[in-house]
């Protein structure tokens, strides 16, 4: 569709020149896909310290490391406190995630009962994910490619 973002002035001396701003959505075949993580916890984690798991994006890799009690370096996450069921772990797990400036900056955090889910906020494979799991017992981890857009070829509007 093409809309008008800039309209004439009703009167045009002459050979001024008379300026019109136009905007379409249509130049674009494929809108491109955004790039998704996984996180999958098999199990609540009560006991123990020092399991890790890495994410790898943008040639940088971040090994994150279970901590009784998480700093904020972005690379700790929380074992679970004794009232902790899957659904609450996963919220904190998500928060400690969120503290590492590079993820909260290109990727939106969500969480499920067993899952932290990371997605870009952009399309395309600039901001392609991935994960693996270290030593965290249970963890797997599933990765989404992004697709970028395409445009039409010789599109003039």
């Amino acid at each position: 569709m093409i809309t008008v973002e800039k309209t004439p002035s009703y009167v045009a001396l002459s050979e001024n020149p008379v300026v019109i701003r136009l905007k379409t959505d249509n130049s674009a075949t494929v809108t491109g896909t955004k790039a998704r993580l996984v996180l999958y916890f098999g199990s609540v984690i009560y006991t123990g310290s020092g399991y890790q798991f890495s994410i790898t994006f943008g040639g940088n890799t971040y090994t994150f490391t279970m901590a009784d009690v998480p700093d904020n370096s972005g690379l700790q996450f929380p074992k679970a406190a004794t009232g902790d069921n899957n659904l609450s772990w996963m919220a904190k797990i998500k928060d400690a995630l969120y503290q590492n400036y590079y993820i909260s900056e290109k990727y939106d955090l969500s969480y499920t009962y067993n899952q932290v889910w990371l997605t870009a906020k952009e399309t395309g494979s600039t901001y392609d994910i991935t994960g693996q799991n270290i030593s965290v017992s249970g963890m797997s981890v599933a990765a989404y490619a992004a697709t970028d857009g395409q445009t039409r070829e010789f599109f003039k509007l």
